[in-house]
């Protein structure tokens, strides 16, 4: 199950995520400078990867320095940056 109803994954799910999505995220962080004190590029996909899987709607990102995670989740998601 994926979606606004789910509030667990597990890590074969994650497993199975990750094998489908690596390569598509591999070509975002290639495009997005990193920052010296920024989000791990690992902590960056396991955070997409259980928004991606529990259908998240809305990242609030509170603690943009050089903007390097919020380039990330931006180009992971379809929706509007504010």
């Amino acid at each position: 199950m994926v979606g606004k109803d789910k509030i667990m994954v597990t890590v074969e799910e994650l497993e199975k995520y990750w094998e489908e999505h690596s390569e598509i995220f591999e070509t975002i962080v290639d495009n997005v400078e990193y920052q010296n004190k920024g989000i791990w590029y690992t902590e960056a996909f396991l955070f997409t990867s259980l928004c991606s899987l529990l259908g998240v709607e809305v990242i609030v990102e509170s603690g943009v320095a050089s903007g390097c995670s919020t380039g990330i989740f931006a180009s992971c998601f379809d929706g509007p940056v504010i």
